[in-house]
């Protein structure tokens, strides 16, 4: 969050670029997303209590990349270039 705090203080965030603002707005968005699935993933790989959970840990490593592309892919989507 602190690069949040940094471009809010940035010469064009304080004049009012809604190109900026969309921008921050969408990243921090995307990086709660990620980090929400990731420790989601983790607390769940944490708690297993069998003997060979191998295959839930590529089960849920699988689950983390698919989500985290799929947040990328929204994020990048919505960027206007020009």
């Amino acid at each position: 969050m602190n690069f949040l705090m940094a471009i809010t203080k940035t010469h064009s965030y304080r004049k009012r670029n809604p190109h900026l603002k969309s921008l921050v707005l969408r990243t921090a968005a995307g990086s709660l997303a990620m980090l929400t699935t990731e420790m989601s993933n983790l607390t769940y790989i944490a708690t297993l209590k069998e003997t060979n959970p191998a295959w839930k840990f590529l089960a849920c490593c699988s689950v983390d990349v698919a989500a985290t592309a799929v947040v990328l892919h929204c994020l990048s989507s919505q960027a206007s270039y020009g």
